[in-house]
């Protein structure tokens, strides 16, 4: 996949379970504030990003916490940079891409199927 789309990092699998990690997750969170609570339309959308966004960032305080009682020459190949010191950071955003991506579709295909 990195040589078909020119991606300088080897393995951008990693990348993409966190887009589909955010992407997937979501709509299910949104159903169920939307059922079992009563909140604004506004937040209905807003929330569901916001916890997949703190899911992967304690998924990735775990995953770091993990990594440090490792010996320092295992650290690198357990947490998977691979040279890249903002990984964490660059899941963290893939995660609330897809998760963003998934609620404007939501909120597109709900808007336009009520008029």
């Amino acid at each position: 996949m990195s040589k078909v789309f020119g991606f300088a990092r080897p393995n951008v699998y990693d990348r993409l379970v966190h887009f589909l990690f955010g992407f997937l997750l979501v709509y299910p969170l949104h159903e169920v504030l939307a059922r079992y609570s009563h909140l604004r339309v506004r937040w209905l959308y807003l929330l569901p990003v916001d916890f997949v966004l703190s899911y992967s960032a304690a998924y990735e305080l775990i995953e770091a916490s993990t990594a440090w009682t490792l010996p320092p020459d295992a650290y690198d190949p357990f947490v998977g940079l691979q040279g890249d010191i903002w990984d964490g950071y660059r899941d963290m955003l893939c995660a609330v891409s897809g998760a963003a991506v998934t609620m404007t579709l939501v909120w597109i295909r709900r808007r336009f199927m009520r008029a």
